[in-house]
């Protein structure tokens, strides 16, 4: 399969969450981010599962600092090194206030642990939240 634009992107992440889905696995958010290590931008492009059980789409721009997870995020793709993520309680609570100025995720309960995984790749990362 070629992808020659942001829209091929979009319909193969939206296809890969749809499978997984299909196999009992929802994830909160899955998607890809194309990083820029100059301005440490990161162009995502993700679907997720609201509370309600709904699949939105979501795409804009991250700036890879402000918060510990996305410190960790950029260091690691700067090395080419999964990165794991755990949050939970207040944790989850304070990443989100640094993302949503940003980017319009859907709200997610503070009371339960995320776990997000990391997958490097040249131009950027894969995630999944669990």
């Amino acid at each position: 399969m070629a992808m020659h634009s942001s829209k091929d992107l979009s319909e193969t992440i939206s296809v890969f969450y749809r499978e997984l889905k299909s196999l009992s696995v929802t994830p909160r958010r899955c998607g890809v981010a194309l990083m820029n290590k100059e301005t440490r931008l990161a162009e995502v492009t993700t679907m997720n599962t609201t509370e309600q059980g709904d699949s939105i789409e979501v795409v804009g721009q991250i700036k890879m600092k402000g918060h510990p997870v996305l410190d960790g995020v950029f260091e690691n793709w700067l090395v080419q090194k999964e990165y794991h993520a755990v949050l939970r309680g207040n944790q989850i609570k304070e990443y989100y206030q640094v993302l949503k100025p940003q980017i319009t995720y859907p709200d997610y309960p503070h009371d339960v642990i995320q776990y997000g995984y990391y997958f490097m790749f040249k131009e950027g990362r894969c995630i999944c939240l669990d």
